[in-house]
């Protein structure tokens, strides 16, 4: 599944931290992949990163209301920085 292609990736050197319009991690949250935000911090995922629209990791999960994933990301330190 989506794990084993995530790890294949980042065993070949994918960016977990690539920036722009948004991250992996984001990406991942929005469309609720816990699975996969598991993976991305567990291999090094800045849960404070911001692309450039200005919403971290925590405010999209919060705005998607995924407690999970919630949970997931203050229990390895994101911040919740105010809008």
């Amino acid at each position: 599944g989506y794990n084993e292609i995530l790890i294949t990736l980042i065993e070949a050197g994918a960016d977990v931290n690539q920036t722009g319009w948004s991250t992996p991690l984001i990406r991942a949250i929005v469309s609720g992949h816990t699975d996969i935000v598991e993976e991305l911090i567990k291999h090094g995922a800045d849960v404070n990163l911001m692309p450039t629209d200005g919403y971290s990791p925590l405010n999209e999960a919060e705005y998607y209301g995924n407690t999970e994933i919630i949970n997931l990301l203050i229990q390895a330190g994101a911040k919740d920085f105010e809008l």
